[in-house]
């Protein structure tokens, strides 16, 4: 929804496209409704609030609950950052094999951010 609002995007219906001006991506939409002025800089997109919400509350609930658990740990629950380096020599992925896993590698991994916060090598 974001990157409709904020940028435009093809779709079958209130359809859009992006150009981009020297200030940023300005979203035009594509009319479906064919009245004389086929472009528009400024669409008319209604969302049910309620049933936007529910779907982002069940897409987060069903990573919680799905093999992405323990990513959602590192990132929703200890807010840690990605470090390429731990990507490429497998601490990742032996971290995301269990919950039990990643709870040690964010533990070990915060307390030696929290030492180079404090200077204490």
């Amino acid at each position: 929804m974001r990157n409709f609002v904020a940028h435009g995007a093809f779709g079958k219906n209130g359809n859009a496209f992006q150009f981009h001006s020297k200030t940023c991506a300005v979203p035009v939409l594509m009319r479906h409704d064919k009245i004389k002025n086929k472009f528009d800089f400024q669409g008319n997109l209604n969302f049910n609030n309620e049933e936007v919400i529910k779907l982002i509350e069940n897409f987060i609930d069903y990573l919680w609950n799905s093999k992405y658990k323990t990513v959602m740990l590192y990132t929703q629950e200890y807010y840690l950052p990605t470090i390429v380096t731990l990507a490429k020599n497998g601490v990742y992925k032996e971290a995301i094999k269990s919950m039990e896993n990643m709870e040690k590698f964010v533990e070990r991994l915060s307390n030696q951010l929290d030492n180079s916060a404090n200077m204490d090598w």
